[in-house]
């Protein structure tokens, strides 16, 4: 994707004021939101993340430029969402004792929208809930980043990367590699992962990434 200038509407009621920012072309006049300065810009109407829609609009210098116009809206049907163990940060036991914790973990989200198929990645709290935890080795479930893992269930195995939400039954064993080389190893009869809170966008995914 490539990365380009484009200009964001603020928000004034009957305003032309304009916010330059940083996105990436997704193709014809489709556009990811990917600057951060939007973020800290409470005047914007838009946010980082956001799919929008621009025109080619000439400013006063005769150069084209790309305006916002609309957002693009979310086809539900079309989103897929992993958790990536690597880039995440394990927090610890929360709550439950059969709840872990990982604040954040780094998420690589893939949708299609007006026929344009692109990845983006996001952190989140994510939540393991593992019924009948019990820790294998490898303890205590203290907090620190990690290099990866695996996740084993009786519907399959997933290495580094976790499909989200998640829920399975019976036997389940999860291995979390710790930056520090330590490996955690937890067990139990069922597990349950999804994401708690709002997710904070991070960056556009390249389409190598793709799990399709």
């Amino acid at each position: 994707m490539t990365d380009v200038e484009i200009l964001v509407p603020l928000q004034f009621d009957h305003s032309d004021l304009l916010h330059a920012a940083r996105a990436a072309h997704l193709g014809d006049h489709l556009f990811l939101l990917t600057d951060p300065a939007v973020r800290a810009t409470e005047r914007c109407a838009y946010a980082p993340g956001d799919v929008v829609r621009c025109a080619t609009k000439q400013d006063a210098d005769g150069r084209s430029r790309h305006v916002v116009v609309e957002t693009v809206p979310e086809q539900a049907d079309t989103v897929s969402m992993w958790l990536e163990l690597h880039d995440s940060v394990l927090t610890g036991a929360r709550g439950r004792e059969t709840d872990v914790l990982l604040a954040p973990g780094y998420v690589h989200r893939w949708e299609v929208r007006e026929g344009v198929r692109f990845g983006t990645g996001w952190t989140c709290i994510v939540r393991f809930r593992i019924e009948g935890l019990t820790i294998e080795r490898g303890g205590p479930v203290d907090a620190g980043p990690l290099d990866g893992g695996t996740l084993e269930t009786p519907e399959g195995t997933h290495a580094n990367v976790i499909p989200v939400p998640l829920a399975a039954t019976g036997p389940v064993r999860l291995w979390l590699d710790r930056s520090s080389g330590r490996i955690l190893e937890l067990s139990g009869d069922g597990i349950e992962v999804k994401l708690v809170g709002d997710p904070v966008f991070v960056e556009a995914l390249p389409a190598e990434l793709d799990r399709r």
